[in-house]
């Protein structure tokens, strides 16, 4: 198993791609809307540095941890047997 389909299974490619929109959306919002209530500068940048240093955060929970009906919990490894499956060689599994 190659390493972007192992991103893929842990769905760390939506995470980082809905992080990115979103964190792009609130940081237009806060650009428009805080000069209006007279916050300075520095405020609106610090929070633009916190959505960007954000992103390796939550791109590293989506490795480790995934999002099910019954909560959140730790993404498993990969069995033998799937890792042969993803090959496209399945029949060590048929003699497991």
């Amino acid at each position: 198993m190659n390493f972007f389909s192992e991103l893929k299974r842990r769905n760390v490619l939506k995470v980082a791609i809905a992080y990115i929109v979103g964190g792009w959306a609130l940081s237009q919002g806060i650009a428009q809307v805080f000069p209006v209530f007279d916050t300075p500068n520095w405020l609106i940048r610090l929070l633009v540095v916190l959505i960007i240093l954000g992103l390796p955060v939550s791109v590293l929970f989506a490795w480790f941890f995934e999002l099910t009906p019954e909560g959140i919990k730790r993404t498993e490894p990969l069995t033998r047997c799937q890792r042969q499956q993803n090959r496209r060689n399945t029949y060590g599994c048929m003699s497991s």
